[in-house]
């Protein structure tokens, strides 16, 4: 915000007659900026073209009336080239989302139809990032958009202009309702605005954008809390596992003479050199990725992108992983220590409560491989050939209630971003045309005779004031059939004009709830209804220019007045469900967008209304995979740990078995059973507990996010995961089991 100098509201002339008048209230613009709570003012024209180069693709021009805008106000952060020059008329500058989709770069050279004007020639000199690039919170901020310099209104017609706006910066401590008072005493006097004023709080639309971000970036320190989590126990039992083995030797030392902190320290500073090490590498992959970061909407915004070390972050990172991993094993090295001889290498629990699952498995006849692998895996043993087995199944539990978890968060995050219902869509298509307007016997006439609409409802977009709170709102009638509400989670919709239904931010905001009674003001309204909430709903996105969209939890819906004009915003479209319901929808968009409804490409014509917190969704709803990855690359790294030091450690028990007779490839399944016991176990505690613990994850998200909690397990998933987990533990344990086979009984009990 402040690297752009961003304007603190935006306004528009609203009234009737207006937006037949495009580019004719600058004398009132200019009047605003002589108000004393105005800082600065930079109007801006904008105006549709298509690209005939480009199958006729629709963009907008954006240009400022004068050098102010792009400047002065809502400096765009230019990424390639230069900022257009105010003098010439044929230097643009695109933003992100035009870039994107026509593939342009600076230099392009590109013929644009302007819609309603003559066509014109422009030349790509930049390519910038716009405040409505980070997030699209608005119908505007979606568009595919050129900045353009003021020349260029000198060579357009100003009957093809598409609409004006004007951004304003506000002196310090002057609030937007006050502006907005000052703003309409004055529209008497500039009868051209036709009486009434949209002002948008762009402190509000920045706040929606950090709404659009935060929860992605809760998403992310979630999984990143898991993970970070999960690497502490994991591989904290690796180190811990590895100072236990060596504390076998403690007995010799302590004979040669060692001290206790001596015979600590040989066991503690390798655990420790490993940690340093590990903090210095984490510092430089920090480094390495820096020009990657962040990652989502927030790096579209990033104003400094390249290589960066922030030692506040990084260093005092790195520094507290030293420090925790200090506090958990300085510890664990002195309790190792301190035992007597007879005691390291081993665990008194280990001792005195052996395995049930071994006498289970002797008395059920199981083969001689299995029950010896089941000792391997269960039993610590004692003295030399002590290993820490429990600590390892331990870290696979964890890390297989994390991969559930991770699983069934994510599945069910997935599942609202491709589930229109649940973001609120209860209709199959929607026909918007912005600030223009549909009459109900022009929509009938084009919708009656459409194969498979089943009905529709028309609608007014509208920023209601609700309890004295700004609220996005839709102001529905019906249509054809009984009347499309977002989806109500909690009540009914409404029946009459004196009902409305909130979402669950809305309602929190208003400190209210399903029963209540609100006061209500739309657009125009001389005075405020008293309406009752009859539900709580989840609404998708419903947006109007630069306004306030509906979104999830915040927004509200209720019936148009009788006495409302006959004109209409919007149309919501029912289509039956049947094997052809996507060709019904497709031949529908088809002849709206060919009708005169949609003449002059003046209309958008959508399934899926996504909310700007659903489509920031689905560009990390893999996150929750990498995670399950990174985890299991983890557990199955502890598995093969244990593996190897229980091989090397207990090669005299597999030298005994030999001479007792188990041939080399018996000596091979003992270990392959000891991976897969290990495996089955972790999988067997971890899956129900993992799953239960994704399912309250998201239930708690889900409420936050004012959608249904209900949600869905991944069964399918979970039984995948089980043979593919044991075929994986087997992999794991192939080459410790090859190294068992090959143990040399004479040389291992000569050595004895």
């Amino acid at each position: 915000m402040r690297s752009s100098a961003a304007a603190d509201v935006q306004v528009a002339a609203s009234g009737p007659g207006a937006r037949q008048n495009v580019g004719g209230v600058a004398s009132y613009y200019q009047a605003l900026d002589g108000l004393p709570s105005v800082v600065a003012v930079a109007p801006q024209i904008g105006i549709s073209a298509t690209v005939p180069a480009r199958q006729d693709a629709s963009v907008l021009l954006k240009a400022g009336t004068d050098a102010r805008l792009g400047r002065a106000l809502e400096r765009p952060k230019i990424v390639r080239g230069r900022m257009f020059d105010p003098a010439r008329p044929d230097e643009v500058v695109a933003d992100r989302t035009v870039a994107r989709r026509l593939g342009v770069h600076v230099g392009s050279r590109l013929s644009l139809d302007v819609v309603g004007g003559d066509p014109i020639r422009v030349r790509v000199v930049g390519l910038a990032v716009t405040r409505d690039n980070v997030i699209p919170v608005n119908a505007l901020a979606s568009d595919a958009a050129f900045l353009a310099s003021p020349a260029l209104l000198r060579i357009v017609r100003q009957d093809a202009y598409e609409f004006d706006s004007a951004f304003i910066r506000l002196r310090a401590g002057t609030s937007v309702a006050d502006f907005a008072r000052q703003a309409r005493a004055l529209l008497p006097r500039y009868p051209e605005t036709g009486g009434q004023l949209f002002v948008v709080d762009e402190h509000r639309q920045a706040a929606r954008v950090e709404d659009g971000i935060r929860p992605q970036a809760v998403t992310l320190a979630i999984f990143s809390a898991v993970l970070a989590v999960s690497a502490l126990l994991i591989l904290g039992q690796l180190l811990a596992r590895q100072m236990f083995v060596a504390s076998s030797d403690h007995g010799t030392l302590r004979a040669m003479g060692l001290t206790r902190v001596q015979r600590m320290t040989i066991s503690f500073v390798p655990a420790l050199a490993t940690v340093v090490v590990g903090a210095a590498l984490a510092i430089a992959v920090a480094v390495v990725v820096s020009p990657f970061m962040p990652i989502g909407p927030a790096r579209v915004a990033e104003p400094h992108s390249g290589f960066e070390l922030n030692w506040a972050i990084v260093g005092l990172g790195a520094l507290a992983m030293v420090a925790l991993f200090t506090v958990l094993l300085a510890p664990y090295a002195w309790h190792l220590a301190s035992r007597s001889s007879d005691a390291a290498g081993t665990t008194s629990g280990g001792l005195k409560r052996p395995s049930r699952l071994l006498p289970f498995l002797t008395r059920t006849g199981a083969p001689t491989t299995t029950v010896v692998g089941a000792r391997l895996a269960l039993e610590p043993g004692r003295g030399p050939t002590a290993v820490p087995t429990r600590s390892t199944l331990f870290g696979a539990v964890i890390c297989v209630i994390a991969v559930a978890g991770a699983v069934t968060f994510g599945t069910n995050l997935v599942r609202l971003v491709e589930t229109p219902a649940r973001y609120g869509q209860t209709w199959q298509a929607s026909v918007d045309l912005g600030f223009d307007q549909v009459s109900r016997h022009d929509t009938a006439a084009l919708l009656e005779h459409q194969p498979g609409v089943t009905g529709w409802t028309l609608g007014n977009h509208d920023d209601a004031t609700i309890d004295g709170r700004a609220t996005p709102a839709i102001v529905l009638s019906a249509g054809h059939g009984p009347a499309m509400f977002p989806t109500v989670l909690e009540g009914r919709a409404p029946r009459t004009e004196n009902e409305t239904v909130l979402g669950t931010t809305t309602l929190e905001r208003l400190h209210r709830s399903v029963g209540d009674t609100v006061q209500v003001s739309l657009q125009g309204d001389k005075s405020a209804r008293r309406l009752r909430v009859v539900g709580r709903a989840v609404f998708p996105f419903f947006g109007q220019g630069e306004v306030t969209p509906t979104g999830l939890g915040d927004g509200a819906a209720l019936f148009a007045p009788k006495s409302a004009a006959d004109g209409f915003n919007f149309v919501l479209v029912g289509v039956a469900p049947s094997a052809q319901q996507h060709d019904d929808v497709v031949h529908l968009l088809r002849a709206v967008t060919a009708s005169q409804v949609c003449g002059g490409g003046r209309c958008s014509t959508v399934t899926e209304q996504r909310p700007a917190d659903v489509r920031n969704f689905a560009s990390v709803e893999r996150t929750p995979l990498v995670l399950a990855a990174v985890l299991s690359v983890f557990g199955f790294a502890a598995t093969a740990h244990l593996l190897v030091t229980s091989v090397r450690r207990r090669r005299r028990d597999l030298a005994i078995l030999k001479m007792l007779g188990f041939e080399r490839r018996q000596v091979s399944a003992a270990v392959a059973w000891q991976a897969t016991i290990v495996a089955a176990l972790a999988l067997a505690t971890g899956l129900p507990l993992g799953t239960l613990a994704g399912l309250a994850a998201w239930r708690w998200f889900a409420t936050r996010l004012g959608v249904s909690p209900d949600s869905a397990v991944p069964l399918l998933a979970s039984l995948v995961a089980v043979p593919v987990v044991l075929v994986i533990a087997n992999a794991v344990a192939a080459m410790p089991a090859r190294a068992a086979a090959r143990v040399r009984p004479s040389v291992i009990l000569h050595t004895e």
